[in-house]
């Protein structure tokens, strides 16, 4: 029995011999075809490997082509830099030039305007040495004097005077002649006989100085705005061209300038009338400031002005001009309320 079993085994055993080495041999191969395969992957993977380590080779090379780019870009950048720099300070030495150049613009308008003003003063000048060729010479005006017989009065008819003195203004060539003093009697007290008899004292010689004096020395003028000014700047002269009175002839309604023609004391004064807000007037004096003013309100329109006494030599000129003012003021017209005038006091 043991031996049959024995046997059988024995019989048995290539049988499982083969059957395990045919199940090797599949399992072999199966991992035979593993490894291919995985070879196949690896020898892919190497070559996606390479490609990649060329990709990078090449982003490499790529990125120091863009750092130089870059690098060049800074620069160009720099330079650009350097001329937007360079630009912006020729612009602003441009920009001085130009304004030194409106400087001067301005300053030789008004050199012009200064030398224009002092043509008209000599222009008039001239004319009026043309006119007066004997300037230094007194013109004599001389009056009949009209004088009363004496009447002989008796002793008992004799009364007594008193005098006073009485100041006259006449007219010569539409000019205020000299005041002349005439001394006159009257009779006070006809008791008293001790007193001279009535008697009419006149000196020509007297007249005649004073009026060839006063003749040729009496200034005055009055002038009036005539149209409101809407734009004001500051410096702008004001022209009041209205001239009421103008006596001796040394204002101009053009100009809104006074030229002096007779060496003395003036007096000047000046009103503006502003709405709304408020200004700053000035009287200048060939172009310096004697004289200054304040007009208006800060709601309403106000008026102001001023006075001024100078002494003029002759050939100085006397204007009112604008000084600070708020923006948006104007100087308003109304019944003559800006005006300027002047006077020769002595």
């Amino acid at each position: 029995m043991k031996l049959s079993i024995t046997l059988i085994a024995l019989c048995l055993v290539p049988m499982v011999w083969g059957q395990i080495l045919n199940q090797g041999g599949d399992t072999l191969q199966v991992h035979s075809k593993a490894i291919l395969d995985l070879q196949l992957r690896l020898s892919t993977v190497e070559h996606l490997r390479n490609e990649d380590a060329l990709r990078i080779a090449d982003l490499s090379k790529q990125q120091q082509i863009d750092k130089r780019r870059i690098a060049d870009l800074e620069k160009q950048h720099q330079i650009d830099d350097n001329r937007i720099s360079d630009f912006v300070n020729k612009r602003d030495e441009d920009n001085r030039t130009i304004a030194d150049l409106e400087k001067k613009r301005q300053d030789d308008h008004q050199r012009i305007a200064d030398l224009e003003k002092q043509q008209r003063v000599f222009q008039r000048r001239i004319a009026y040495l043309e006119k007066n060729p004997r300037v230094g010479d007194q013109r004599r005006l001389t009056y009949p004097q009209k004088q009363e017989p004496r009447r002989n009065l008796a002793p008992s008819q004799k009364i007594a005077f008193n005098s006073f003195t009485n100041r006259t203004t006449r007219m010569v060539d539409g000019r205020r002649m000299a005041s002349v003093r005439k001394t006159r009697s009257f009779g006070l007290n006809p008791r008293d006989s001790a007193l001279p008899s009535p008697t009419l004292e006149t000196s020509n010689q007297g007249i005649k100085k004073r009026v060839s004096s006063d003749n040729g020395r009496l200034v005055a003028f009055y002038a009036v705005l005539t149209h409101s000014y809407t734009e004001v700047a500051k410096l702008m002269e004001i022209h009041f061209d209205q001239v009421v009175t103008n006596l001796g002839g040394s204002y101009s309604g053009n100009t809104g300038t006074f030229t002096c023609t007779h060496a003395g004391v003036y007096v000047f004064s000046w009103t503006v009338h502003v709405n709304p807000r408020y200004m700053y007037t000035e009287l200048v004096k060939n172009g310096n400031v004697i004289g200054n003013a304040f007009s208006g309100d800060s709601q309403f329109s106000g008026i102001g002005g001023g006075s001024v006494v100078v002494q003029l030599d002759q050939g100085d000129e006397v204007w009112v001009r604008l000084g600070e003012h708020t923006s948006g003021t104007q100087i308003f017209v109304h019944t003559r309320t800006t005006m300027f005038s002047g006077f020769l006091l002595q």
